[in-house]
């Protein structure tokens, strides 16, 4: 029980501060919910950036939040230490980085990388920005000679 205990504290601490981190940034979410976004660069287009970063940190610590939990249950099952995937030992000093792991340093990869194959594929490049949006045309002035 000694043992378990040890095991179970700096996840149950984890799991306090991903908890907090998650409130926070869902307190954030929620305060900025009723900005809207122009097509102009200014405040807004910053707020959007920023958003989409919290977004991304969010699913982050989501996940991890999830992770931290399966450990939890692993403790309680007599399974912490050993590798969902291919049930070998995995290496004491990956569990001492990531108390909260749940494949070997192998399957790790093999997970990480079946992920990543999953997800849609990003455009290589984007598309350059035109320089002028189609309205600017038609909310400037007319010039001698313009046809409308």
């Amino acid at each position: 029980m000694a043992s378990e205990s040890i095991l179970r504290e700096p996840l149950i601490a984890q799991l306090g501060l991903l908890e907090n981190q998650l409130a926070a940034i869902e307190a954030t979410q929620q305060e900025t919910a009723g900005i809207a976004f122009g097509k102009r660069i200014g405040e807004g287009t910053s707020l959007a950036v920023d958003r989409l970063n919290q977004l991304a940190i969010h699913e982050k610590l989501t996940k991890q939040h999830r992770d931290v939990q399966r450990a939890l249950a692993k403790i309680d099952d007599g399974s912490h230490g050993r590798c969902d995937e291919c049930g070998a030992e995995i290496e004491s000093a990956r569990l001492e980085a990531l108390p909260w792991a749940a494949h070997c340093r192998s399957c790790a990869t093999t997970v990480d990388r079946s992920v990543e194959a999953r997800r849609p594929e990003r455009p290589a490049s984007r598309p350059a920005a035109p320089s002028e949006s189609p309205w600017d045309a038609v909310l400037r002035p007319s010039e001698p000679g313009d046809q409308h």
